[in-house]
């Protein structure tokens, strides 16, 4: 299945669509005008590039303001082919180094050359060639596409560049139709970041070095790939033909099956016994399938705090076909999914077995999916020419700086009050002047604000002392008076969570120019000093702004 047909694209665009989510989340469109965006990727808070599949143009943002064209490539972009995949050096914001993906032409539109992945350097405004480390050529001898050309790369956790190639109609040895004849493409690559092949690649000792760069084969097409953050696996989605679109997890060797299987190995009439094996190559069956196409395309992990159940840590997959964002439960284990009732056989063999996981539609059709700097999920929507931004509707205002004002730091920092994960921030009673009321501990935190105004402001606190008598004392600052106010009070002996709703004149808690908001906690006993130490544990604090 081709991502789409550019007559298709063209028509969509012109087509009007709500975008709808689940109640509690929002959408917004960060990016308008773009010609036919594929991918994206961050560069820093607000600033990220956005690929044009046509142009080869990587054009540059902030804030959804554009700064200017990034680097203008020529592309061939007849059918798939054009300017497809973009990630970051792991070190990028020391060296500046990132990779593209893309089809090498002469010109826009010209005749195409090869499918490459380049090394870039970026210079705070333009990006600059470095080097080429891998070509994906012609071949007279096969099939040359123009379709099933691939293009998205990563960096995995193991620090490897990770590029996954379609077949470009091939029919060898990565296809499982030939026990010694190599396509060249097909499958996942895997690399060092210089452009040579990792010794621990699972092929390095079969007998033709042109299967070296292999982590991965057996792989008609795919436009999404990712790590899941919690245990490294390599999870991508597979385009199938006109049957059995799927969702994998390759591990070192794997055999994704094409093009004698798509969808479970039970569902085809040849089996997985049936295909060509390189030494420390396995085949396991596709963790979902749909048996219509869909065209599922960028797939990410909601590792972030911004969501919560079920989004939180859990897989999201965009489709090209339908406009749709599909949510998926992982297992315990996160080797696998929590199947709805009707699809334990790992299929959805109709739209409501589809449906089933569906978790946003009428986005026309989507290519990426990013979790950006800001916590919030950023999807590419290629026929609407956009970037759209997914959030809660009540914005978290994270804590982003701390001050002691007085007592001793036990353990703990920032982070620590961003969840509630039994990680806190843990402060030992402090020295006070003999009769001063200054409570033995105290600190700030501060909070950026999405928004200025707002119409409620719900401070949350999750929090316990060592001592019972102990007052907890929460303020905001009046950014209009420059005096702190007390908005809750109690006594967190046992530990627990205390919400507080503003409702009246919230917004004067905002700074209106920076978006900060400040608050102060302090702890003292009730009663008078005590003997011994005593300490407070603070394992969330957090504001929320209701927009």
């Amino acid at each position: 299945m081709r991502l789409t047909a550019l007559s298709a694209l063209i028509a969509l665009a012109g087509v009007a669509h709500t975008q709808t989510v689940p109640a509690g989340y929002k959408v917004e469109t960060v990016v308008t005008g773009l010609s036919l965006p594929t991918s994206m990727a961050f560069i820093g808070p607000g600033r990220f590039l956005v690929l044009e599949k046509n142009t080869g143009i990587v054009k540059h943002f902030l804030n959804g303001i554009s700064q200017g064209n990034a680097l203008d490539l020529a592309v061939a972009s007849d059918s798939e082919r054009g300017l497809l995949g973009i990630c970051l050096d792991p070190d990028f914001a020391v060296n500046g180094f990132l990779y593209l993906y893309y089809s090498k032409s002469n010109v826009d539109g010209g005749s195409w050359q090869d499918n490459r992945v380049e090394k870039f350097f970026w210079n705070g405004s333009t990006l600059t060639f470095v080097q080429t480390l891998i070509t994906f050529p012609s071949d007279g001898s096969q099939n040359n596409g123009p379709n099933h050309d691939g293009g998205i790369i990563k960096i995995g956790p193991d620090r490897k560049l990770y590029i996954i190639t379609g077949d470009l109609n091939r029919n060898r040895l990565e296809q499982n139709q030939s026990a010694t004849l190599i396509s060249g493409v097909g499958g996942i690559i895997r690399l060092n970041l210089d452009g040579s092949i990792p010794s621990d690649n699972p092929f390095t000792g079969y007998s033709d070095n042109k299967v070296w760069k292999y982590y991965a084969y057996g792989i008609r097409n795919s436009f999404g790939m990712t790590f899941d953050p919690f245990t490294n696996k390599l999870w991508y989605t597979e385009n199938g033909p006109n049957s059995y679109d799927e969702i994998n997890v390759a591990g070192s060797g794997f055999n994704s099956g094409w093009n004698k299987l798509m969808g479970p190995d039970s569902r085809n009439t040849l089996n997985a016994s049936d295909l060509v094996y390189l030494p420390n190559a396995y085949y396991q069956d596709p963790i979902f399938s749909w048996l219509a196409t869909i065209a599922p395309t960028g797939i990410v992990f909601l590792n972030s705090i911004e969501f919560s159940a079920p989004e939180r840590n859990n897989m999201m997959i965009a489709d090209n076909n339908n406009g749709n964002l599909y949510l998926f439960e992982m297992n315990p284990a996160r080797d696998g999914i929590i199947y709805k009732p009707g699809t334990e056989d790992t299929v959805a063999d109709n739209t409501t077995e589809r449906n089933l996981y569906r978790w946003g539609f009428s986005f026309n059709s989507l290519t990426d999916l990013v979790i950006g700097p800001d916590r919030f999920l950023y999807a590419v929507g290629i026929a609407a020419g956009k970037v759209y931004r997914i959030r809660p509707v009540d914005y978290v205002a994270w804590p982003d700086t701390l001050s002691i004002i007085r007592g001793l730091l036990l353990g703990g920092n920032t982070k620590s009050l961003e969840d509630s994960d039994d990680d806190r921030l843990k402060l030992q009673q402090g020295a006070v002047l003999s009769g001063s009321n200054d409570a033995p501990i105290q600190f700030e935190v501060s909070a950026t604000s999405t928004v200025a105004t707002t119409t409620q402001l719900q401070v949350m606190i999750e929090s316990g002392a060592s001592f019972n008598g102990v007052q907890e004392t929460v303020e905001l600052k009046d950014q209009q008076t420059s005096q702190w106010e007390i908005v809750a009070q109690s006594n967190p002996f046992s530990e627990r969570v205390l919400t507080v709703f503003i409702t009246a004149n919230p917004s004067r808690f905002i700074e209106p120019n920076t978006k900060q908001i400040q608050a102060r906690v302090s702890y003292r006993r009730i009663g008078g000093v005590t003997q011994g130490k005593w300490s407070a544990s603070i394992d969330q604090l957090v504001v929320k702004v209701h927009e």
